[in-house]
This record gives structure tokens, C-alpha cells and sequence, in this order.
């Protein structure tokens, strides 16, 4: 969200998704930072606008998935009954992505008649969805971030609601259920965004790139994506931006350095164990 702001001069309204976890003191901090940029900011509790939803999804997805992921993975899927109907089009963004460039870029591009825009995820590889051949990899996108023409999706409301099927067939597969649902309502009808807009960082290492550019930078997965190495570029990036909020106190900081190791033993037992020598040898795919 700073980031975003940091990086434009456009005029941004930015609609977070959040469940009862959200503390007053953090709604606060999203607030001061909104402000300080002279932007805004809503917030939509969506256990209390989609409760019904939300208990169906928790009702159908397996104990393993709940357990390694919040239930907010999948709030995505119920923008149309939470974003109100005077906005036309958003660009969706998870929480680990770093938007180094102007997001009016994004912005502006014409969907061409498209209910969205995404980019080709590059592990698809190895998803059952593709596999099993009910999507095809070169058109299996990666859903940290989309641009969304909501009047068009409105249009075919019941469309993400196919997902169904991949949650009974798929939910003991691996932990992402929601992605595969989004690809097996959209795949083949989505306008693919070239790579700078969703560039993954664990990629971009595993090809030896170092030098940061003016992209959107995705710290997807876990592992060393994210850390505390001062000599590591993409490691100083997400802190030279994270260390402007009100959200960077010692509290904060500790709790990240304890996800941080975290996340790095759970690397050793990740599913995608061959996945970044997939990414070296089969770069040329991708750029």
C-alpha cells in the first residue's frame, strides 16, 4: 500500500478485504498512511458482509489447507457481493507484493472486452489443474495480482461459482484451492499482462538477477523470498518501504523475524522442493 503511494501521483482509493482479526490500532495505522499520502481507504469486514460465504467456504476446504493458510485467501472470490456497485474496475493486490513502479501503468492497460487481467503463473507446471489438462499451463495465471473489469463480471455473476467443481475434486490436491478456482472460471478468457507487472522475486534469484527496476515485485512462497539480510536487494526493498509505516516498531519487528525463520524451515518441506531448478532451466519460457 506505501509503496503504491510512494510511486504515483494518481489519485488512489484502496479497498482492504479483512476479517475480525483487524484491530483498531491497525485500522489506524492503514489510515495514517493513507492520509499521510493524501489518499483513502475503506475497509469491509468480510465475516460480517459474507458470513454465510465465509462459513461455506471454511464448511467445503480441507483442515489441512485452513491450517496452513487464513481463510482470507479466499475473500478474493467474493468481491462482486463486497465491493459496491458504483466502481467499475480495481486492481486486486496481495499483501506480498511490492508495487515499484507508477500503478497507473497498470492501470491504463485496456482489458480488450476481458472480465480480467492476470500473468501466466510459472509453476503452473506443476498444478493438477493443468496436469489433468482442464487448464492449459501456458494459460494457467497467477492470482496475486488481477485487474478486474467488475461491470463485465457482473454480467456473468454466477461465473467464479464453477469453482465448486474444483473444490470437490481438487481441495486434498495442495493449498491453492482458490487460484485453481480462478483459473478454472477465467482461463481462457483473461488478458495476459506481461511479467513486469507480477514478477516474482524467487524467479528473479533463481535466474541472478540483482539489480531492483521499476516493477511490481511479488514475495511469493516462503523461504529466503523474504528476510534480514542487509546485502540482499530484494530484502533491503520490502524494508526501505516497510520501515515508513507506523507498523515498523519493535513489537512488529520481532513478530516478522519470527515468521521469517518460520517460513524458512517450512521451505525445506515446500511441494515445490525441484521448483527453482525448474526456474533456471526453463527461464527462457517466462522472459
Amino acid at each position: 500500500m506505501l509503496s503504491m503511494f510512494e510511486n504515483t501521483n494518481e489519485n488512489i482509493t484502496v479497498h482492504i478485504l479483512h476479517d475480525n482479526e483487524l484491530t483498531i490500532e491497525n485500522r489506524e495505522n492503514f489510515s495514517y498512511i493513507a492520509g499521510h499520502y493524501n489518499q483513502q481507504v475503506k475497509f469491509y469486514n468480510v465475516e460480517k458482509i459474507c458470513a454465510t460465504e465465509v462459513q461455506e467456504f471454511k464448511s467445503k476446504l480441507p483442515a489441512s489447507m485452513l491450517k496452513q493458510f487464513h481463510i482470507a485467501v479466499t475473500f478474493r472470490l467474493l468481491i462482486l457481493k463486497i465491493i459496491p456497485d458504483t466502481i467499475d474496475k480495481l486492481i486486486y493486490l496481495d499483501t506480498d507484493t511490492i508495487v515499484n513502479l507508477d500503478i497507473k501503468e497498470l492501470w491504463r492497460i485496456e482489458l480488450e472486452n476481458k472480465p480480467l487481467a492476470a500473468v501466466v503463473d510459472v509453476g503452473a507446471h506443476t498444478v493438477p489443474l493443468c496436469i489433468d489438462k482442464i487448464v492449459k499451463p501456458e494459460n494457467y495465471f497467477n492470482t496475486g495480482v488481477i485487474v478486474i473489469d467488475l461491470e463485465k463480471w457482473r454480467n456473468d455473476a454466477n461465473s467464479i461459482w464453477g469453482g465448486d467443481f474444483v473444490i470437490e475434486n481438487y481441495k486434498h490436491s495442495d493449498n491453492i484451492i482458490e487460484q485453481h478456482i480462478w483459473n478454472y472460471c477465467f482461463s481462457k478468457n483473461y488478458l495476459k499482462l506481461p511479467f513486469k507487472f507480477n514478477t516474482w522475486v524467487r524467479l528473479e534469484r533463481a535466474l541472478g538477477h540483482t539489480k531492483i527496476e521499476k516493477i511490481l515485485y511479488h514475495f511469493i512462497g516462503c523461504g529466503d523470498s523474504l528476510g534480514l539480510n542487509i546485502q540482499d536487494n530484494y530484502h533491503r526493498l520490502y524494508w526501505e518501504y516497510f520501515s515508513k509505516t507506523p507498523f515498523f516498531n519493535s513489537e512488529t519487528f520481532l513478530k516478522l523475524f519470527l515468521g521469517v525463520r518460520k517460513n524458512v524451515r517450512r521451505a525445506a518441506k515446500f511441494p515445490y522442493k525441484n521448483f527453482c531448478a525448474y526456474e533456471r532451466q526453463n527461464a527462457h519460457l517466462f522472459y
